[in-house]
């Protein structure tokens, strides 16, 4: 037991002397150990709901114990309910890495960390995408970012660099054939004063005519 093998069992002792009553205690401490060692074991499968009772009111070890589950208890639920809420796009979720120490700080922090690592790259591509909804096409993704994030940054530039070289070309396209269609109002100013000029010459030969068909008449008359 003193170098921690709780492998073999005890025999029972009969009797009420000293030897039966060490005996006794020694047969309880097996069982105490074992159900530490048993009780550790589900800990480090992950199951969290185990129970330690304390076997008095000195039971300093299992108290230790009850601690060190309750701790993992609560820093899997922090953790869990961070990434759950982050899943369903909760991105601003952190777990409350104060409620902890040590490693255990550490591990919140570093999981902490890891969502704004996730989350900026995110936060700047939505910001530059709601600027070009609202047409500012000099909207850029600027961050430093590597790996993906990298890439998440890339397609966005790409992407407003692309709709700006497209709007400007159809910009451009508006002035040519808003130019043109000027052309062609003026053309069409111009051939339509001349047919009016056309028309104008028009009546005057025909009222030449009905003067000199007039005439015509006359001469026949007088002749």
């Amino acid at each position: 037991l003193a170098t921690g093998d709780t492998r073999h069992d005890i025999a029972p002792i009969a009797g009420e002397d000293e030897i039966a009553k060490l005996n006794a205690s020694l047969r309880k401490l097996l069982d105490y150990l074992r159900g530490l060692t048993s009780a550790a074991e589900h800990v480090a499968r992950g199951e969290m709901n185990i129970v330690v009772a304390p076997k008095s009111e000195h039971d300093e070890l299992s108290r230790a114990f009850a601690t060190v589950v309750r701790v993992n208890a609560d820093l899997t639920a922090a953790l869990g309910a961070t990434t759950e809420q982050a899943a369903a796009g909760k991105l601003d979720a952190r777990a409350d890495s104060t409620r902890f120490e040590g490693d255990f700080r550490v591990l919140a922090d570093g999981v902490n960390n890891t969502l704004e690592a996730m989350v900026a790259p995110i936060n700047e591509a939505s910001a530059v995408l709601e600027r070009l909804a609202r047409r500012d096409l000099r909207a850029r993704v600027l961050g430093e970012y590597r790996g993906d994030h990298a890439r998440i940054k890339d397609v966005v530039n790409r992407a407003a660099e692309n709709l700006d070289r497209a709007l400007g070309a159809v910009a451009t396209t508006a002035k040519e054939v808003a130019a043109a269609s000027g052309q062609i109002g003026t053309g069409s100013e111009v051939l339509a004063s001349r047919a009016a000029q056309q028309a104008a010459a028009l009546d005057d030969v025909v009222v030449s005519l009905q003067e000199l068909g007039r005439v015509t008449h006359q001469t026949a008359d007088n002749a």
